[in-house]
């Protein structure tokens, strides 16, 4: 029974803060294809992840509204 266990709370502090940074982006608007040059930098990410990520926080950010 190997293999690499999840830090779960370490992981939800990680993605809460790439949901925050990409709010902030879209709040100062900030091009999407800019935001997702910036995710893959700063966090190390694929485009397809950087992706999700800015499609899940627009979609909670018309929720909001």
């Amino acid at each position: 029974m190997g293999g690499k266990v999840l830090d779960l709370p370490g992981f939800i502090i990680y993605e809460q803060g790439i949901f925050i940074f990409i709010e902030d982006k879209i709040e100062d608007n900030i091009s999407v294809d800019v935001i997702q040059d910036k995710l893959c930098k700063k966090y190390n990410i694929s485009d397809d992840k950087a992706k999700e990520y800015i499609e899940r926080v627009s979609a909670l950010m018309k929720e909001k509204k």
